[in-house]
């Protein structure tokens, strides 16, 4: 497996990865229309200061998606951090993280600040054991950007 910088052949793939994990996994009733962000992700993440990763195998198919969204004051938002089924509790899903807090550090970020939902229970668990700190979405930045499905806010203060 290998963790790469997004290149826009592979947004088709990262949104039947995410649609797929969302919708047909868990039922949420999110549309591709309610993420724009997936339908640009060079715009929506790496020309406004933030990045974007995919793990893909040797067949270049993408298993795994994480994207950071560029805040105000040095912060920054995980979003879209998603492993295909077959490829969780293999250590994905933490070289993911790993690459984007090595990002953050690099890049001088201060805080990340990520919003799920209740239904990914092994996500929260999953970030709990990463170091993230669960807050209220009062203590959200002003800038942060929330789906409607987000019911859990958590944060990692990386220096």
């Amino acid at each position: 497996m290998q963790i790469s910088i997004f290149e826009p052949k592979f947004n088709q793939a990262v949104i039947d990865l995410i649609l797929t994990i969302q919708q047909e996994e868990f039922l949420l009733p999110i549309s591709l229309t309610e993420q724009p962000d997936l339908l640009d992700i060079e715009n929506s993440y790496q020309k406004q200061g933030g990045q974007f990763w995919v793990a893909t195998n040797e067949r270049k198919e993408v298993l795994g998606c994480i994207g950071l969204v560029a805040l105000e004051q040095d912060n920054v938002a995980l979003k879209k951090m998603f492993v295909s089924k077959n490829y969780r509790k293999a250590g994905l899903g933490k070289e993911l993280l790993k690459a984007f807090v090595a990002y953050c550090q690099k890049e001088q970020k201060k805080t990340i600040f990520l919003g799920t939902t209740t239904d990914f229970e092994a996500a929260q668990h999953f970030y709990r054991k990463f170091g993230f700190q669960a807050i209220e979405s009062s203590n959200l930045p002003a800038d942060f950007p929330r789906l409607a499905v987000d019911n859990r806010f958590y944060t990692y203060v990386i220096n």
